[in-house]
């Protein structure tokens, strides 16, 4: 079970740890308790907040401004985008097309001052760290294969923060333990301001890499606070990617974790390991199971209001959640997920046709093409569905509302490779273009490419985002990309009327 990318390599969490291996736990530190918005003991809510969720996971939430409920429970508006009188504050686009204007907005050195070459790419998140509602830039470096002697900017993450006009202020730099292998956002501390889980490993000649885990607090002020607590390691049997997730699975407010378990032999079942949090936000060794998919997605699949765990990648394979953070036996759904050649940024998991069953999409590797595959509950689903995308390969995928019809679209970033002219059937190394296109989704969960498509050109490109960052209540989309020792993000502003 090792972790597969995209065109570069690039939830956790957080708290600190306390000796982590095959066991163990992860202490929160100086964190501070997560608010109690638990119904009370009759299942009521306060005046002005309605009860969503089941059982344990039930909380009260104000469906006038939550952004994650608004209007109704788990109706979300898109990142950036505001709820107010339970409506998502987002421009209703009325055209048929989508159109984006694109502007290079910040240019980084990333790669500067290596003595070495290496398969570096800039990675990105968007987050509203300070609380001023608006969407912030994180980024880190990543490496595309092992390194012995890395440069100590490999080891550094950086926070732009959004300005009222759309800008980006100067960035603040922040040091983490070693080289970042993974960053992850969510409010820990539900005090309205995003905090950073940051991933960072040391190389190592065993099996097994070693890493450690911080956990750095959202300021009003913008500038992060990392908990003082001591720092440990976690072993895992490959540099943490997809098969690392997070979220609240016990229901006690707190993030829980699923990682890679680590393994002395490497030609071993896989095996993942679950961590749960206690009342203080500890987290301990909870369960480990022998699991085959390379990506962790954590979501109800069964509509009982507990998240489950689904592990997808040539199989698919369920943990069905016991309602209490404990997990059923691996269920195996004897379903075939895009084989292979399923990466980790080219797989969605949401509900496209709204009818409470999880769906998938995911890009095809060896082709230009993404498949849809509407859910019929746990391990059923309808026939694929192919939609035709430019380029050769597919790469990124990501989902969101883009013109405020409520339906989820999909946004695709495509590379097309270079062919050998001896033999134009096999695919040489590198792409000469890579291309944006938006497959707009219909009511039903179906969806169709519209006719505008853009050339993003040959520099690689190693990570995309979309939210709301211009300040007109529409989302927009973030592209990172990296050639040479520069580094560029490129925001596509969606400018539908």
């Amino acid at each position: 079970m090792r972790a597969q990318h995209s065109f570069t390599s690039a939830s956790l969490i957080g708290l600190i740890v306390l000796g982590l291996g095959c066991g163990g736990t992860i202490d929160t530190g100086t964190a501070k308790r997560p608010v109690n918005n638990k119904p009370a003991a009759d299942g009521s809510c306060p005046v002005g907040q309605t009860r969503c969720g089941e059982g344990i996971f039930a909380t009260c939430v104000d469906l006038q401004i939550d952004p994650n409920h608004c209007g109704a429970c788990d109706r979300a508006c898109s990142a950036g985008i505001a709820c107010q009188s339970g409506t998502c504050q987002q421009t209703l686009c009325t055209g048929a097309a989508l159109p984006l204007s694109g502007q290079a907005t910040t240019t980084t050195s990333a790669t500067s001052g290596a003595s070495y070459s290496l398969d570096l790419g800039s990675s990105q998140l968007l987050a509203d760290v300070n609380g001023d509602g608006l969407l912030d830039r994180v980024e880190w470096l990543t490496l595309g294969g092992i390194c012995q002697d890395c440069n100590a900017y490999l080891s550094q993450f950086r926070v732009w923060l959004r300005q009222p006009d759309g800008s980006l202020a100067t960035p603040d730099t922040y040091q983490a333990s070693d080289v970042i292998s993974r960053v992850f956002a969510t409010d820990v501390n539900s005090d309205g301001l995003a905090d950073l889980y940051v991933v960072s490993w040391t190389y190592t000649a065993s099996t097994n890499s070693q890493f450690h885990v911080e956990l750095w607090l959202g300021q009003q002020d913008g500038h992060l606070r990392q908990v003082d607590a001591p720092l440990a390691t976690l072993e895992s049997a490959s540099v943490f990617g997809s098969e690392t997730a997070i979220s609240d699975l016990s229901g006690d407010g707190w993030p829980d974790l699923v990682t890679e378990a680590p393994t002395p032999d490497p030609s071993a079942p896989p095996k993942i390991n679950v961590y749960l949090s206690d009342s203080t936000g500890a987290l301990h060794l909870s369960q480990t199971f022998a699991a085959q998919g390379t990506h962790t997605v954590i979501k109800d699949w069964n509509g009982d209001g507990s998240p489950d765990l689904a592990l997808l990648g040539g199989t698919m394979e369920i943990l069905y959640n016991r309602g209490d953070g404990t997990f059923e036996e691996p269920l195996n759904c004897a379903l075939l997920v895009g084989g292979w050649s399923v990466m980790d940024n080219g797989l969605v998991v949401e509900d496209f046709n709204r009818d409470g069953r999880m769906d998938l999409a995911f890009g095809d590797l060896f082709k230009a093409r993404v498949a849809v595959m509407l859910g019929l509950g746990g391990c059923g689903f309808a026939p694929i569905s192919y939609y035709d995308v430019p380029g050769s390969s597919a790469g990124f995928l990501r989902a969101a509302d883009m013109n405020g019809d409520g339906i989820l679209d999909l946004v695709s970033v495509t590379g097309l490779s270079s062919f050998d002219p001896q033999n134009p059937s096999i695919q040489s190394y590198g792409f000469t273009d890579y291309f944006l296109a938006v497959l707009m989704g219909n009511p039903d969960g179906t969806f169709h490419l519209q006719d505008t498509v853009i050339s993003l050109g040959p520099t690689s490109i190693t990570d995309v985002n979309i939210g709301e960052v211009t300040g007109d209540h529409r989302p927009d989309i973030v592209v990172s990309s990296v050639n040479g020792q520069a580094g560029q993000t490129t925001t596509w502003e969606n400018i539908c009327q």
